[in-house]
């Protein structure tokens, strides 16, 4: 097994604003896939959210967007 690493990401939520908030997290083993379903966690406090990857790149910063799932 590998090291659980660290990924920031780019959320939009399901709320009507579709606000984004780059304070969030991903945790695994490497990036996730477009198309996957992860959950992600807002750095300071939070609960674990389901998020669709909409992008990956690992050179940017950050490295993972994502939309909010019901």
């Amino acid at each position: 097994m590998g090291e659980t690493k660290t990924y920031t990401v780019s959320f939009v939520s399901k709320h009507p604003s579709h606000a984004v908030d780059e304070f969030y997290k991903y945790r695994g083993e490497h990036l996730p896939e477009e198309g996957e379903i992860v959950e992600v966690v807002r750095f300071l406090r939070g609960r674990a959210i389901r998020a669709r990857v909409t992008r990956v790149d690992a050179k940017s910063n950050p490295q993972i967007a994502a939309t909010e799932i019901a």
